[in-house]
């Protein structure tokens, strides 16, 4: 749901959604990217830079 509303540019819709989906899941990294990537999309950089970086740390320990 959270990708459909961002498609429909509803950003804040987004973002409820993906925080749920963290709480269901919070070992999903791609939750963290599509929230850091819809606070881009909100011109909020900062949390945006936020989750995108807690994704790629994710990313970087699931690799190890």
């Amino acid at each position: 749901m959270g990708s459909t509303f961002g498609n429909l540019k509803q950003f804040d819709k987004a973002l409820g959604y993906f925080f749920d989906a963290a709480k269901f899941d919070s070992t999903d990294i791609s939750v963290y990217y599509f929230i850091g990537m819809t606070y881009q999309n909100l011109n909020d950089t900062v949390k945006g830079k936020f989750y995108l970086e807690k994704a790629n740390r994710m990313k970087e320990e699931q690799e190890k």
